[in-house]
């Protein structure tokens, strides 16, 4: 068995290619059975392994054990050992989500960190074929779609390997039985999923009565699954380039009368927004209620919004809360919560001089500012200023509306205040009451609005 099972290991990661010869992989090592397996195989296929150990500190003294067994074991067998303690259950109140949820993404970024300071080449987690049935089962039940059903992959974000991917539980318990190999008990590192262990207790024993290959089967269904999405994909792609108008970085905006009209609307759509905390629910919503009135925002859970304006979606990154009004001392320079900075310095207005007719520059009357302090805030509800060149006082949103701002963009705009009183619509025109006068002005306070990249 222990030979038939190291080959079966090879195998997979010859044709998946997982790992070079000589290759160094970082190896996440629980102390279990599946991760004590992993180590003990890659070591026999002769590639120089690390390993690395979460201490979540969710089961008191049975937490220090297995992190005790861990260290024996990689003092045994030479292997360097990365060892993390983390505070899991204040994080997950801290974040307001589950413990599994932060216990999963300390894990991850404590490997991510290993990996970029000690250059290993990949990080093998221990997930065998059991626990890609178990997913495939759960996603289906979820609902989750056509990726859903392709479970695990054998290699994940470029970085992450599965190498027992094709090897079950019991292939896994005899090969270490077959090694004399002890190991802890078997248990996560983070709350039970209760409706894992209903598929694996009760789910999977009633199918393989039906057929006792039940799990060959559909493991082999899973990589026939596989192949229909990379397929799949390549064709939403396509169509991806007839909805999208406009993309920045992971920024973009979709058309919604062409989602309309595709026969593959609502598929294509969940195919884009998923990766942005956007589940199959919402997007079947956003399609049966039409995208939604002028200004719907809809909320992804990873820190994303939808906004509607017109007839485009745009999904920008959620807008961090800014605070009510940020003071600019004169001068000096702030920068803002939502990036960019703002910079603020004092001017002698020469006979002659030309104004500077920059939006994203204000040239204010000095003298008129007197010694009141400016502040830097968000636009309210309410506000008015007299626009320059005009007579009478304007609601801001009312302006913005004729400039054809959408709801989020006049979300992102800001007014620079003296006291109660609007002296800049930033980006848009300084305020008739303060600004600059040739031949009556003669000094001036400039502010400046840049980007943070620049």
């Amino acid at each position: 068995m222990e030979n038939s099972f190291v080959s079966r290991v090879a195998k997979t990661i010859r044709k998946h290619q997982l790992l070079k010869p000589g290759e160094r992989p970082l190896v996440a090592l629980s102390g279990g059975a599946d991760s004590v397996a992993l180590l003990r195989v890659l070591l026999q296929l002769g590639y120089p392994c690390a390993a690395a150990h979460c201490n979540f500190g969710l089961r008191g003294e049975a937490s220090d054990h297995d992190e005790a067994f861990v260290r024996q074991l990689c003092e045994q067998l030479g292997v360097t050992l990365h060892v993390a303690h983390f505070q899991t259950l204040q994080e997950a109140r801290k974040r307001r989500v589950s413990v599994e949820m932060v216990a999963r993404d300390l894990r991850y970024a404590f490997f991510a960190r290993l990996m970029k300071a000690h250059h290993y080449a990949v990080t093998a987690v221990a997930h065998h074929r059991d626990d890609n049935v178990e997913t495939m089962l759960l996603n289906l039940v979820r609902g989750s779609g056509l990726k859903g059903l392709t479970a695990m992959r054998y290699r994940r974000d470029g970085s992450i390997v599965r190498p027992l991917l094709d090897v079950s539980r019991e292939d896994i318990e005899q090969y270490l039985k077959d090694l004399q190999q002890s190991y802890v008990t078997d248990v996560t590192n983070f709350v039970p999923d209760v409706k894992r262990n209903v598929v694996r207790l009760e789910v999977l024993p009633l199918l393989r009565k039906l057929n006792p290959a039940v799990d060959q089967t559909l493991q082999q269904t899973i990589a026939y699954l596989d192949e229909a999405y990379a397929l799949f994909q390549e064709r939403l792609q396509l169509l991806a380039d007839e909805v999208i108008v406009h993309r920045h970085g992971e920024e973009m905006d979709l058309l919604v009368d062409v989602l309309h009209q595709l026969p593959y609307g609502r598929t294509l759509l969940h195919h884009l927004l998923a990766p942005y905390g956007f589940h199959a629910a919402q997007t079947n919503r956003m399609v049966q209620e039409g995208f939604g009135q002028q200004g719907a925002v809809f909320e992804g859970s990873d820190g994303w919004q939808l906004w509607r304006d017109r007839g485009v979606l745009q999904l920008r990154r959620k807008l961090e809360e800014e605070p009510l009004s940020v003071a600019l001392p004169i001068p000096g320079e702030v920068r803002l919560t939502r990036g960019g900075k703002v910079t603020v310095w004092r001017a002698t207005c020469e006979p002659g001089a030309v104004i500077l007719k920059n939006p994203d520059v204000a040239c204010l009357d000095a003298d008129l500012l007197a010694s009141h302090s400016l502040w830097l805030r968000p636009v309210a509800p309410g506000d008015r200023f007299v626009p320059f060149g005009m007579r009478g006082s304007r609601l801001v949103s009312d302006y913005l509306t004729d400039r054809k701002y959408s709801r989020l963009r006049k979300a992102q705009t800001y007014v620079l205040c003296r006291d109660k009183d609007i002296v800049w619509l930033v980006g848009e025109r300084t305020d008739q009451r303060f600004a600059v006068t040739p031949g009556r002005t003669r000094h001036t306070v400039v502010v400046r609005m840049t980007a943070e990249e620049e």
